[in-house]
C-alpha cells in the first residue's frame, strides 16, 4: 500500500494528542463495565467487558462474549515491522496484547484506540440502525473497520489479521462446515453446523450460518484452516497462504478451525481510508408463525426480498460502508443533541439503550412463493424476551420498548403487534382478554391460547395503550381496521375489571385487589378504545367507552389519592407507594383523562421520597421496596411535571447502568440498595427501549425520520480536544486538508459503487429460504467449552397473598471471596449438569419453562465483585432451584387450542 503523501505528515506527528478516534462523535461521556460490540439480532450480539473495575472494557487481551457470558473465539493480529500484538480477543501465548487508550462508546458504535508498537490502531464497530428501511434493518450484518497512524512520523511495515470460529453458531461439539466464496467485488467466509436443526441451545440458535467477508483487493489474503498453523503463517509471514481446508472436524476440536482474513498495509504512516470486514449471522427461516387459514408458516427475514442471493446482500453491504457510516454518524449525534436537553446522563441512557432495543427485533416476510413472489405487505416483527425467557413478542416488554419504536419507526411497533392481533382474532384463540406474547419459545411463535386471565387487565390495556399510540402518531388507522372486533371485546373486559382488579397480576408479579398502576393502564385502555373507534369511523362504541373511562378515572382518583399527596399503590392504604409508571401512558394518549394535580403531586412525591431512596433508586413498589426496575423508572421520569424529581430518576438509573462494580450487561431489574444484579434481571433487554420516553411526549407531531436527521451537536472528536499549545493552528490546518483530500476520495468512491438501498424488489427465483425444511431434531448434549453458566435461571417466586418476596439464598454479585479453583468450577459445572438431566426426564408439565421472574431479597453485602464470581454465584443458584422445582406438584394441564403452547398456563413473569 503506498504511502501518504508528504503533505499530510505534519498531521501524524500530532496523532498521539488526539484523544478520541475521528468517528467518535455523539459518545456517551461515561463507559459501563460491559459494553456492547455488535448488537443486530436475537442471537447476534456481542459484548466486551473487563475484570479490572478501574479500567474500561476494551476488546484487546480480553475474551468476547455473548449477553449470557459464552465466550467467543474471535481474534484479531497487527504484526509491525515483523512484530505482533493481538487488538482483538484474548491473550495468546508469544503475543502482546495491544495497549488500550481509550474506550468510546456512541448509540451506533463502539470505538478503542490501541497502541502496538510505534503504531496507533483505531478500531471500531458499527452495527447499523437503519428503522426507516427495512432491507437494511433486517440484514444481520455489522461493520468492524481498522484505521492505523503512525506514532512516530516513520513510515512502519504494517499487517491485520483476523480470524473467527464456530462459537456464535454452535454449542455442541459436532461437525461444523464451511466454505470460501469469491464474487464480482468480494471474498467471505461461511460456516455452519453440518445438522442444522430450528432450536436453540444455551441462546444460540442451531440453524445459524455465520460469514465473514471482505471487498477483494490484492491486498488480502485469506486461509481457513486449524487455528494453530493459520495463526503461525501470519505471524511469521505477514499474510496467508489463500488455501481452504476441506477436512471438515468438530467444532470443539482442540485444534479447531478458524476462518483468517489478512491485509498487508504496506510500508504506511498512515491509511488513507479504514479496513474493513463484514460480519453477519444469517437464519434462512427466522421462526416459525400462525399462518392463518394455512395454520403454521414460515417466517424469513425481509432483506430476502431484495437480493437472489446472500452474495448479492454482502456485496451491497461492503459497498454502503462509506454512507452507512455517515448515516450512523448522523444518528449518533442527533440522539446526542436531542438526549443532552434533558441531561448529559439522559443522552448516556439512551444511547445505550438503543441497540439492544432493536436488536432483540427481526423483521419477517412469509416464505418466497414460486407463484407470486414475495409478499411484502405482509411484514411481521417478532421480538425476543432477552435476559429474562424465550417468550415471543412478550407483550409487556413491547409495552416498555414503545417510546423507542415510535421514535425511531412507529411502524415497527405496528409489525409487532400485528401477529399477536392476528392470532387472537382467529377461532383459535378463545379468551375475552388480551394474551400476554405469542409463546414460550421464540422460534415457535405460533400464538399462546391458555388461561392468562390473571394478566388479563395488564396485556389487555398494554395493547390497547400501543395500538391508539401508533394509530395517534401516524394516523394510519387503516392498518388497525381488522382487528376492532377483538379489540372491543378487550375493552369490554377491562370496563367491568380494570378498576378494582380483582384476582389480576401486574406485569411485576403484584397481585390484589385495587392495584391502583395496574387500574390505571386498565381505564388507559378503555380511553384508548375510544380513540380507536372514533378514527375507524363512529358508531356509538367511541361515546360509551369514552364515558366509561371517564367515570372510572373520576372513582379511581378518590380512590388512589392517598392522602392528598401521593397515589397509593392499594387503594385505601397510605403507607404503600409505588412507581405510577403507567402515568407516562395517560400523558401520551389521553393528558385530560385524568387530574392534572394528581401528576403534579405525585411528581413532587417522588421528588422527597428519591431523597432518602437506596443507593440506586426507588423501588417500584413499597410491596418488594429492594427491587428497582430501571424501564419504569424512565416512565415515571418522563411522566413527572417536576424537573428535579425527572433527573433525581434520571440520575439513579445512570448510577447503576455506568456502576463499575457489576459485570452484568444494562439490565432492567436489580437491587436498589447495592446495585446487583438479579437472575433474569432483563440483562440486554429490548425493555430499556424505554429510555425514549422523554423523547416521545407528545405523538401528535410527526415521525421522527432518523436516516434523515441533522444534528447541531458539538463536534466532540478528536481534532477538537487533541490540540496543543503553539501547534494548534498548524495541526487543524493539517487534519482540515487531510480531511478535505479524504472526503474528495470517498466521494469518488461513491459515485462508483453499488447502493445498498431499502426498496423492495420482487424476486423470481432464491433457492435457499423456500427450500430450506423445517426440522426438530434433538441430539445428545456435550457440554460447550464456551458455555459459563445456563443460559435461564429459575427465580424465586413473589408471594401473591403475603405481597411480599418468599426467602431465598442470596443471590448476590458482591461477595468478596476468591475466584473457584478450577477443581470447584467443574464440581459447579457437574451439578448444573445433573440438575438439567434430571430436569429433561420428567414429563413436560413439570419441566421449568424458564419464564418465571418475579421478585428477590436484596443481597446481604454490599462489597464489590467479579465476573467470575457473579456467575458462579448464580450457577450455584440455579442448580439448587431447579432441584427444589423437582420436588414441586405437576400444574394441572388445560387444554388448548393452538400447536406450539405448553398444555398448562405459563407462569406468570416480570420483565
Amino acid at each position: 500500500m503506498r504511502l501518504i503523501p508528504p503533505a499530510f505528515t505534519v498531521f501524524t506527528f500530532i496523532f498521539p494528542l488526539f484523544s478520541r478516534p475521528a468517528n467518535a462523535q455523539g459518545t456517551l461521556s461515561a463507559i459501563p463495565r460491559t459494553i456492547p460490540v455488535v448488537n443486530r439480532s436475537p442471537y447476534f450480539g456481542v459484548w466486551a467487558t473487563t475484570e479490572d473495575t478501574k479500567v474500561d472494557p476494551t476488546v484487546a487481551g480480553t475474551v468476547p462474549m455473548t449477553w449470557s457470558w459464552r465466550a467467543l473465539n474471535w481474534t484479531g493480529y497487527v504484526r509491525v515491522d515483523g512484530q505482533v500484538w493481538q487488538w482483538l480477543g484474548s491473550d495468546h501465548p508469544g503475543v502482546t496484547p495491544a495497549t488500550t487508550t481509550g474506550t468510546y462508546l456512541s448509540a451506533t458504535q463502539t470505538m478503542f484506540t490501541l497502541d502496538a508498537g510505534p503504531v496507533t490502531l483505531n478500531v471500531s464497530f458499527l452495527s447499523p440502525v437503519e428503522p426507516t428501511n427495512l432491507v437494511r434493518q433486517s440484514f444481520p450484518f455489522a461493520y468492524m473497520y481498522v484505521d492505523a497512524m503512525s506514532k512516530d512520523g516513520q513510515a512502519h511495515s504494517v499487517q491485520l489479521y483476523t480470524d473467527v470460529d464456530s462459537s456464535l453458531i454452535s454449542t455442541r461439539n459436532d461437525t461444523v462446515e464451511w466454505n470460501t466464496t469469491h464474487t464480482a467485488s468480494s471474498v467471505y467466509h461461511d460456516i455452519r453446523r453440518r445438522s442444522a436443526s430450528s432450536l436453540e441451545l444455551y441462546d444460540v440458535a442451531e440453524d445459524g450460518n455465520l460469514f465473514y467477508a471482505m471487498t477483494e483487493s490484492s491486498a488480502v489474503t485469506w486461509q481457513t484452516g486449524t487455528f494453530s498453523d493459520i495463526r503461525a503463517i501470519f505471524t511469521g509471514a505477514g499474510k496467508l497462504n489463500n488455501a481452504e481446508d476441506t477436512l471438515f472436524r468438530a467444532s470443539q476440536d482442540q485444534n479447531h478451525t478458524v476462518l483468517a482474513f489478512a491485509v498487508d498495509l504496506g510500508n504506511i504512516i498512515n491509511t488513507a481510508e479504514p479496513v474493513v470486514w463484514a460480519i453477519g449471522h444469517v437464519r434462512e427461516s427466522l421462526l416459525l408463525g400462525y399462518g392463518g387459514t394455512i395454520g403454521v408458516e414460515r417466517r424469513v427475514s425481509y432483506f430476502w426480498s431484495q437480493y437472489l442471493a446472500i452474495k448479492d446482500g454482502i456485496d451491497a453491504f461492503l459497498a454502503d460502508f462509506p454512507d452507512a457510516r455517515a448515516r450512523a454518524q448522523r444518528l449518533d449525534e442527533k440522539l446526542k443533541q436531542e438526549g443532552s436537553v434533558v441531561s448529559d446522563e439522559y443522552a448516556d441512557l439512551v444511547a445505550l439503550s438503543l441497540r439492544q432495543t432493536l436488536g432483540a427485533i427481526e423483521i419477517t416476510l412469509p416464505r418466497f412463493d414460486a407463484k407470486s413472489g414475495w409478499n411484502t405487505s405482509d411484514v411481521q416483527a417478532y421480538m425476543r424476551d432477552m435476559g429474562v425467557s424465550k417468550r415471543a413478542n412478550p407483550v409487556e416488554v413491547i409495552y416498555a420498548a414503545m417510546p423507542a419504536l415510535l421514535y425511531l419507526n412507529p411502524k415497527i411497533l405496528m409489525y409487532l403487534l400485528k401477529p399477536l392481533f392476528a392470532f387472537q382474532s382467529s377461532d383459535k384463540y378463545q379468551n375475552a382478554y388480551a394474551s400476554p406474547d405469542l409463546g414460550n419459545d421464540y422460534l415457535t411463535a405460533t400464538g399462546n391460547g391458555t388461561n392468562t386471565k390473571k394478566l388479563g387487565v395488564e396485556h389487555s390495556g398494554n395493547m390497547l395503550i400501543m395500538a391508539a399510540a401508533y394509530g395517534m402518531q401516524t394516523k394510519d388507522w387503516t392498518s388497525l381496521n381488522p382487528y376492532a372486533k377483538v379489540m372491543k371485546t378487550w375493552a369490554d373486559f377491562l370496563v367491568t375489571e380494570a378498576l378494582h382488579t380483582k384476582d389480576q397480576m401486574s406485569a411485576d408479579g403484584l397481585t390484589g385487589e385495587n392495584q391502583s398502576n395496574l387500574a390505571m393502564k386498565g381505564i388507559l385502555g378503555i380511553y384508548a378504545m375510544s380513540k380507536i373507534r372514533e378514527a375507524l369511523g363512529p358508531n356509538g362504541e367511541e361515546t360509551y367507552f369514552r364515558d366509561q373511562a371517564t367515570s372510572l378515572a373520576s372513582q379511581w382518583e378518590q380512590s388512589a389519592v392517598a392522602n392528598g399527596d401521593h397515589i397509593s399503590s392499594v387503594y385505601g392504604q397510605p403507607a404503600t407507594w409505588g412507581l405510577a409508571y403507567n402515568s407516562y401512558a395517560a400523558q401520551l394518549i389521553a393528558p385530560d383523562l385524568f387530574t392534572k394535580k394528581v401528576f403534579r403531586d405525585q411528581s413532587d412525591y417522588y421528588d422527597k421520597q428519591a431523597d432518602t431512596a437506596p443507593a440506586f433508586g426507588l423501588a417500584y413498589d413499597s410491596a418488594d421496596p429492594h427491587v428497582v426496575k430501571s424501564h419504569w423508572t424512565m416512565f415515571a421520569a418522563a411522566a413527572s411535571t417536576s424537573a428535579r424529581a425527572r433527573d433525581k430518576l434520571i440520575r439513579s438509573i445512570h448510577d447503576r447502568a455506568f456502576k463499575k462494580s457489576t459485570a452484568a450487561q444494562f439490565g432492567t431489574t436489580y437491587n436498589a440498595d447495592t446495585g446487583a444484579s438479579l437472575p433474569l434481571g432483563g440483562r440486554s433487554s429490548p425493555a430499556q427501549g424505554a429510555m425514549f420516553a422523554l423523547l416521545v411526549t407528545d405523538i401528535q407531531g410527526k415521525p421522527s425520520d432518523s436516516s434523515s436527521a441533522t444534528s447541531t451537536s458539538k463536534n466532540i472528536g478528536g481534532i477538537v480536544g487533541g490540540v496543543i499549545g503553539g501547534i494548534a493552528g498548524l495541526a487543524l490546518l493539517a487534519a482540515g486538508v487531510f480531511f478535505c483530500w479524504r472526503r474528495w476520495k470517498n466521494n469518488r468512491t461513491l459515485a462508483e459503487k453499488k447502493g445498498f438501498d431499502g426498496d423492495a424488489m420482487t424476486t423470481t427465483s432464491f433457492s435457499s429460504p423456500e427450500v430450506l425444511s423445517i426440522t426438530a431434531r434433538s441430539y445428545p448434549m456435550t457440554p460447550s467449552r464456551y458455555s459459563e453458566m445456563p443460559s435461564e435461571l429459575v427465580p424465586v417466586p413473589f408471594n401473591a397473598a403475603e405481597r411480599s418476596p418468599i426467602s431465598s439464598p442470596s443471590v448476590s454479585d458482591s461477595h468478596p471471596s476468591p475466584v473457584l479453583s478450577k477443581g470447584a468450577a467443574e464440581r459447579a459445572r457437574n451439578a448444573a449438569n445433573t440438575t438439567r438431566r434430571a430436569q429433561a426426564q420428567l414429563p413436560p408439565s413439570e419441566q421449568s419453562d424458564d419464564t418465571t421472574a418475579l421478585s428477590y431479597l436484596p443481597p446481604s453485602s454490599t462489597t464489590s465483585h467479579n465476573l467470575h464470581q457473579e456467575v458462579e454465584v448464580l450457577r450455584r443458584e440455579v442448580s439448587m432451584l431447579r432441584a427444589q422445582q423437582q420436588q414441586m406438584p405437576p400444574a394441572t394441564p388445560t387444554a388448548t387450542m393452538i400447536s406450539a403452547s405448553p398444555s398448562a398456563p405459563p407462569p406468570y413473569y416480570s420483565s
